[in-house]
């Protein structure tokens, strides 16, 4: 009898120890950071310059990134884990006005921008999994014709790495 009950506390005290606490993904765990871009003036590069309308949409997307236009001076977009590019096209403009005075609303202007990149995948935790940092971004300007681009200049920040979404990786010059 003394050896089924020491088998069975055995037993009990077994499984008890092996047991580990659940894992979970805290909400403020850093994941996977966006492209954090800050449109400046290009007259008063000193200045932040906000752009009217504004959307963007990945190639090769159907979808839009932002559900409506927005006006702002600084955007986070995501870039893509499984490749080491990405290329956005950036519309200013983007909606089109139903008002009666359409002469004074300005057309949809699109530049494209390819993102060049390395992604590397880091461990977070168990619960977490991994997520996704850029090293040595770069950004490139598709010209277009009778320099019809509405962004002058971009400037990608040093260090070219996107870790985090806490500093501005790109400033874009209109």
């Amino acid at each position: 009898m003394k050896k089924i009950i020491f088998l069975l506390i055995s037993t009990v005290l077994f499984f008890s120890f092996g047991c580990e606490r659940d894992d979970i993904c805290a909400e403020t765990t850093i994941t996977t950071p966006k492209l954090v871009i800050v449109f400046r003036d290009a007259e008063d590069p000193t200045k932040t310059k906000r752009v009217e309308n504004f959307n963007a949409k990945a190639i090769g997307e159907e979808d839009f990134y932002f559900e409506t236009p927005v006006n702002d001076t600084i955007v986070k977009l995501p870039l893509k884990t499984s490749m080491g590019n990405t290329n956005y096209q950036f519309i200013i403009n983007s909606v089109e006005n139903t008002d009666e005075d359409e002469e004074d609303t300005p057309a949809p202007n699109t530049d494209e921008i390819n993102f060049i990149y390395t992604p590397v995948d880091v461990f977070v935790s168990r619960a977490c999994g991994y997520k996704t940092e850029f090293l040595e971004l770069d950004a490139n300007l598709i010209g277009e014709q009778n320099n019809a681009n509405w962004i002058d200049n971009i400037n990608v920040q040093q260090p070219n790495n996107i870790v985090n979404e806490f500093t501005t990786h790109l400033y874009f010059y209109h």
